[in-house]
């Protein structure tokens, strides 16, 4: 029988509609979420400044096909403050990112 793992869950503004921090316990990999207005704050988090995957989703009512842009950055923040001035589809922002020290390892982390 396989062993679970747990995933921890942060909430720096105890809300689901800021930013949101996951990560696996005992493991090297971080998933953080945020809204576009939101983008200049994840910007400080160190996590963000990493080599990682991401993901822009376009969140419209009613849409049962919303859009999503997947990326892939040596330094996650910088390349989505690029994409906030020229991309105008998105309102979500999903990254992955790892400790170690190339976008390549961080799918094996996450």
């Amino acid at each position: 029988m396989p062993y679970g793992k747990s995933v921890r869950i942060f909430l720096p503004d105890s809300t689901v509609a800021g930013i949101r921090h996951a990560e696996i316990v005992n493991r090297t990999g971080h998933t953080l979420a945020c809204p576009r207005n939101r983008l200049i704050e994840l910007k400080e988090w160190p996590e963000t400044s990493k080599p990682g995957v991401y993901f822009l989703f376009e969140a419209r009512l009613g849409d049962s096909k919303p859009l999503a842009y997947i990326g892939e950055s040596e330094n996650v923040a910088e390349r989505l403050l690029t994409h906030d001035r020229k991309k105008e589809f998105w309102n979500d922002v999903v990254i992955f990112t790892s400790d170690e020290t190339s976008s390549s390892s961080v799918a094996d982390d996450v």
